[in-house]
């Protein structure tokens, strides 16, 4: 292997341990583990409950458990909503501080774009200028030719 300093790079042989301290276990179980266990529970108890009340069907319990995948689903939703409804507040807000500063960089961007009308009329002047004098006097040696041109 290529390296700097013409040292050879070399990976270590052995992984590096995880941390499997008490409080890492902890932290597992309360994050993944028990969400999990409270969810396949609380489902079971829902169909389980409508099997015995003899109106579970599959469908019944097809739609139990797409109420139960569901509910995370509108809880993000409604989290993601209240957040659109701060940045709303906060942009409302902010409209009554940006004007003054928002006016200055308004005028500048104003004087930026004349100053580029400007520069960009002379520009364009210089290749137009030639082809619209060219355009005229051909006009005006067609018009003389039609003069003299015998009419039959």
């Amino acid at each position: 292997m290529w390296c700097y300093n013409t040292q050879i790079m070399t990976l270590p042989d052995v992984e590096p341990k995880r941390s499997q301290s008490k409080k890492f276990r902890r932290q597992v179980w309360l994050q993944i583990y028990l969400p999990l266990a409270l969810g396949i529970f609380t489902l079971a108890i829902l169909v389980g409950g409508l099997l015995l009340n003899q109106t579970g069907t599959e469908s019944v319990g097809a739609d139990a458990s797409l109420t139960m995948i569901l509910i995370p689903v509108l809880v993000l939703g409604l989290i993601f909503l209240v957040l659109l409804i701060a940045l709303s507040y906060l942009v409302a807000r902010l409209v009554g501080y940006l004007p003054t500063p928002m006016s200055r960089i308004h005028r500048r961007l104003m004087l930026l774009d004349r100053t580029t009308q400007r520069l960009a009329r002379s520009i364009s002047r210089l290749f137009m200028y030639p082809g619209a004098l060219l355009a005229a006097i051909a006009a005006a040696l067609r018009g003389l030719a039609s003069i003299f041109k015998r009419s039959i």
